[in-house]
């Protein structure tokens, strides 16, 4: 059986601890099941993303009309005199 070793700092460690055995669970047991599953489904079982990637939604969603605020500390006018 191989040996994985991985650093964590103490709370990541210490809070993931509780919550494992709050589910029956080891930091162990979860590693294989994660990795078991990667194995299984030939992805990783949750979403990873970038900043990048967040603000190309943002933009498109910008370009597309959607999730528009108003600030009102942000005026445009496309009065040729506001140009000026």
């Amino acid at each position: 059986m191989a040996q994985v070793n991985i650093r964590l700092d103490d709370a990541t460690k210490s809070n993931a601890e509780v919550t494992l055995a709050a589910l029956g669970l080891t930091i162990p047991v979860i590693v294989n099941m994660l990795l078991k599953q990667v194995i299984r489904t030939g992805s990783v079982p949750f979403e990873i993303t970038t900043g990048k990637s967040e603000l190309l939604k943002r933009m498109e969603d910008a370009d597309a009309g959607r999730n528009m605020r108003y600030h009102d500390l942000v005026e445009v006018e496309d009065d040729e005199e506001a140009m000026e």
